[in-house]
């Protein structure tokens, strides 16, 4: 299990940013940079990742012992969050594949992954985490075309301590990442609460020109998406794509 030693700021540009230059310099593994808002938050492909007070925005340093499937941090980032949440909540989550998490369709957070490498061997990885703990709809509004995001406190009616769902986000990370380590196989735990499984999605590839609709029909064992589209079943990666939203049902 890790031993988390945390540093709490006030603001930061991005806790990610920051983590990434401690791990650069040696940082040692389980250093968590936190911050109380963010002024330079991203998510994937560099997206703005809106933070303001009443969020909970961490970037934890981790220094693998050996090869892990890069595909399948996002999803235990994720998996972690999910449990988190609903052991210091009861709030009941799930998994948007790659790295966002859910309330129905809005969305709840979301995680991001660095990975730096000395040859083939990883130096150290270092994941984002960004959840909407109490912060109000207006403040997290999406950008034109996407998700509608949700926070625990609207969920729920009230607000709740972000220290105890840090805590509970960092508790089950240790488990599930030291699982990875471990080689345990995770696959099953992860397909039950990724609900992108089994629902049709859009997609824009980063190597294509235009949306496409797939259906998302199961997870790799490495964490990879297994698509169909056209009678025909791919595998996607994470870095694949350059974004994917769910289709919602009528009235959804």
């Amino acid at each position: 299990m890790i031993r988390w030693f945390v540093s709490e700021l006030e603001e930061v540009g991005s806790t990610q940013a920051a983590a990434i230059e401690l791990a650069s310099h040696g940082a040692r593994e389980g250093t968590v940079i936190a911050a109380k808002t963010q002024f330079r938050g991203v998510g994937r492909h560099n997206r703005e990742w809106k933070s303001p007070a009443g969020g909970l925005y961490m970037s934890l340093v981790l220094r693998p012992r050996r090869a892990v499937p890069i595909a399948l941090v996002p999803l235990i980032s994720g998996l972690s969050v999910v449990k988190g949440v609903f052991d210091a909540t009861g709030l009941r989550a799930s998994i948007r594949w790659p790295n966002d998490v859910m309330v129905g369709y809005r969305k709840l957070a979301g995680t991001i992954a660095h990975s730096e490498y000395a040859g083939h061997q990883i130096s150290y990885l270092v994941i984002g985490v960004g959840v909407n703990v109490n912060v109000t709809p207006r403040e997290v509004s999406r950008r034109r075309g996407g998700t509608m995001p949700t926070s625990i406190a609207m969920e729920l009616g009230r607000r709740v301590e972000i220290g105890l769902v840090r805590w509970s986000i960092l508790r089950n990370f240790s488990y599930l990442y030291s699982s990875l380590i471990a080689n345990r196989d995770l696959i099953g735990d992860l397909r039950a609460y990724t609900t992108t499984i089994g629902r049709r999605i859009r997609i824009k590839r980063i190597d294509q020109k235009c949306v496409r609709i797939y259906t998302a029909e199961d997870l790799a064992t490495d964490g990879s998406l297994m698509v169909r589209h056209a009678g025909r079943v791919s595998t996607l990666r994470p870095e694949d794509i350059e974004w994917m939203n769910e289709e919602q049902p009528q009235g959804g």
